[in-house]
């Protein structure tokens, strides 16, 4: 699927292009295309140092009093509850079979699970596994509190249980009914994902947050409060690294904050292009502007 087209005339609408490692900017108006074309592939720059160790207890987060353990507990025992064959992971046919307890129409139940399957399956091999759950809901789920989280877990585990058909609907569903984006949106997200990761370790970490600041941030002997107050945002769950669900979760708020599919992209594609090539960029890239000026 692509973005919507504009049908306005080409005369009012069409704007230069975003160069590669220029600053975007993100006002709520109508923003210019971005560009077809792929920047020309650069050497990835090496992030000098080990891994920083840093005390972020002076970072502000609103997480409140919580006992991640029991969260994770409670989770695990809602994914339980959804692996009928105890195998380890879901499948399509787990989902449907809870969609069908919930209530969904026969007809739509097959779209339906397709489209929870698309939303929680990270690595695509059609299952999802007690990590990639846990690690969606939590950053979904981010702002209940550990009470509210176990109201929560307990309808979809009695759901579940059940034989029959019950009236709390599809609360799995609708809190992933947000986290809406279109195939090239997902893929570009992907991989810029991968891009920030370095180190392969399936989080986005402090020192690897810098390429989200472009040459200032390569240029810093220390973090910055820019990129602790980066990491607070994008960290739900206040482990200071964020998880491609976490990185998911942020940009799905970023989106809906957007006025056009075309600006979202053009945000994607300028802090690709600044991730690859940070020593370039002499301006912050358009996606550390809208997070260190917004709250999602």
């Amino acid at each position: 699927m692509g973005a919507g087209c504009s049908t306005e005339s080409s005369a009012e609408t069409e704007q230069p292009r975003f160069p590669p490692t220029q600053s975007v900017s993100i006002e709520r108006t109508k923003s210019g295309k971005p560009s077809e074309e792929e920047a020309a592939p650069a050497p990835r720059p090496k992030l000098s140092g080990p891994p920083v160790e840093v005390d972020l207890k002076e970072v502000e987060r609103d997480h409140g009093d919580r006992d991640q353990a029991a969260r994770l507990d409670a989770l695990r025992r809602c994914f339980e509850a959804l692996d009928k064959d105890k195998s380890g992971s879901i499948d399509a046919k787990e989902l449907k079979q809870y969609l069908f307890k919930t209530g969904v129409n026969v007809s739509h139940i097959s779209d339906k699970a397709e489209e929870l399957m698309r939303k929680m399956d990270v690595n695509d091999d059609q299952l999802i596994s007690l990590a990639e759950f846990s690690d969606m809901m939590e950053a979904l789920l981010t702002d209940k509190s550990d009470e509210d989280l176990d109201v929560w877990v307990a309808e979809v585990v009695f759901t579940a249980s059940s034989r029959n058909v019950v009236g709390f609907g599809n609360t799995l569903g609708e809190v992933l009914q947000n986290l809406e984006f279109k195939e090239e949106q997902a893929k570009k997200i992907k991989t810029l994902f991968k891009e920030l990761d370095r180190d392969k370790s399936g989080f986005v970490e402090l020192h690897e947050l810098r390429l989200l600041l472009g040459k200032s941030g390569m240029d810093m002997e220390q973090l910055s409060e820019e990129v602790l107050a980066i990491m607070a945002k994008l960290d739900k769950n206040g482990d200071n690294k964020v998880s491609t669900q976490e990185f998911y979760v942020t940009l799905s708020a970023i989106r809906k904050s957007l006025r056009s599919d075309e600006e979202f992209m053009a945000l994607l594609d300028n802090v690709l292009a600044v991730a690859k090539a940070p020593e370039a960029a002499t301006e912050k890239p358009a996606l550390a502007e809208v997070l260190l000026a917004e709250d999602f």
